[in-house]
């Protein structure tokens, strides 16, 4: 826990994007670029460990829920859960920040100086936390 204390998930992997380009310089590596792997890929090369998959928390990807449900359906897995992060987003509030690289004010829906929705910010880090976290325990 105190090593993730002021540490911010963009921070990390810039900081790993920097020290892989100075031990491989003529490699390179462009994280915005190259997309995350995806649920049925990782399901198809780690055939045999559980994996628990978790929905992202913006309702903007709210409609990809009956594509993942599919998907595992099709895999035929008993080791393969899906959680839906939004599920309780009500009951915890649905706020949230525009802030990548620094714990940020999570916003209500009608809040001065806020440029979108909150239902579509971050909401995976915070001082104490944040949703994975919930979901995780």
């Amino acid at each position: 826990l105190n090593q993730s204390r002021n540490r911010t998930f963009a921070l990390d992997v810039i900081a790993q994007q920097t020290r892989i380009r100075q031990q491989l310089p003529d490699i390179e590596i462009d994280f915005h670029a190259i997309p995350p792997p995806n649920l049925l890929s990782v399901a198809t090369i780690f055939n045999d460990i559980p994996i628990v998959a978790v929905t992202m928390f913006a309702q903007y990807t709210a409609y990809s829920l009956p594509q993942w449900k599919k998907t595992i359906k099709s895999l035929n897995r008993t080791n393969l859960a899906l959680i839906n992060g939004r599920l309780h987003i009500q009951k915890l509030g649905e706020c949230g920040t525009d802030d990548k690289l620094t714990i940020g004010t999570c916003h209500e829906r009608g809040d001065k100086g806020v440029d979108r929705t909150p239902s579509d910010m971050h909401r995976c880090e915070g001082e104490n936390g944040g949703h994975p976290d919930l979901i995780a325990w």
